[in-house]
């Protein structure tokens, strides 16, 4: 009889102890699971500011590294002459080819090859103030279309771990949506309609963190996609609705300002973005794009501190 006992206490005690290896199992899955997603979370949020600000040609660096093709050829005597033109010398070049037989085309394939090392050596790179009163604000479409594009395979990857945690898939499902239609204004190269695609893609970020992360980075996360919705309406001459938009960013950043351990880690920082929030507040009354870009841009810069 004892011995029977003793079995079944053994049973029981080998069954809990693979109940808590389980459970401790699946935990650290879903911890891990978390930590991907909040990198991904990271990632578009980084590409989305990007873009944004490539909207209005603005940076959030003080400083920018520009590179500028210096285009050159040689005269008959073998001299490097800058100024003309790399593209019409080397149509030039492929007409002499195709009368020369395969010797010429062989001719013509090594000379391309020579170009094509030497536009990429004939680049003058000069770092420049990122100025924002002396700024044109013409949107890199370039870039941004090709920025439009990488973010579908990212988007395709994201939307797979999205789903495996407490997400609303009508939240999901919209960001996709949502995409399309910026990837539509993008190849319209529509500048306003650009903008306020991308802020409304920014809004879903902070739906999402609410279901992993904690309580200040998701009101960093509000705050900043309201400050977006203000800077991407700020051309459109609606001061009310911009006001609005900095409202709502002051109401989702309080928690930050009336927690005391976070005032403890970042207290300067903190109080320097409650005022910079105020400062752009006021701005739109003023009616100055130009400051409400310098204001917008320390302001972002005072968050992505208390944000890390």
């Amino acid at each position: 009889m004892k011995k029977v006992v003793k079995q079944i206490l053994l049973y029981i005690i080998i069954m809990s102890f693979i109940l808590i290896l389980a459970g401790c199992g699946k935990n650290n899955d879903t911890n891990i699971l978390k930590e991907k997603i909040d990198s991904e979370i990271s990632y578009l949020e980084r590409e989305l500011l990007d873009m944004l600000n490539r909207t209005n040609n603005l940076s959030f660096k003080n400083y920018i590294v520009s590179a500028e093709q210096i285009e050159s050829t040689k005269d008959a005597g073998g001299n490097l002459k800058e100024g003309s033109n790399t593209q019409s010398d080397s149509s030039s070049q492929e007409g002499q080819s195709s009368e020369g037989g395969s010797n010429s085309s062989n001719g013509s394939s090594e000379e391309s090859s020579s170009t094509s090392s030497s536009d990429k050596n004939n680049l003058n790179y000069k770092m420049e103030y990122s100025d924002v009163l002396s700024n044109n604000r013409k949107p890199d479409w370039k870039n941004l279309k090709i920025m439009v594009q990488e973010l579908y395979t990212s988007w395709a990857n994201i939307i797979l771990d999205l789903y495996k945690i407490n997400i609303n898939n009508e939240d999901i499902l919209n960001f996709g949506t949502d995409l399309d239609l910026l990837t539509q204004v993008i190849k319209k190269e529509d500048k306003q309609l650009t903008l306020i695609n991308l802020a409304k893609l920014y809004s879903y970020l902070p739906k999402y963190a609410t279901s992993f992360l904690d309580a200040k980075k998701v009101n960093i996360l509000k705050t900043k996609s309201n400050i977006l919705n203000s800077y991407a309406l700020i051309e459109m001459k609606k001061p009310e609705e911009v006001k609005k938009e900095l409202i709502l960013a002051e109401q989702a950043f309080m928690p930050i300002i009336n927690n005391v351990e976070h005032n403890n880690h970042h207290q300067y920082n903190i109080n320097k973005a409650y005022v910079l929030i105020k400062e752009l507040q006021n701005s739109i009354n003023d009616n100055q794009i130009e400051i409400f870009y310098i204001k917008y841009r320390n302001l972002m810069e005072e968050l992505n501190i208390i944000q890390e």
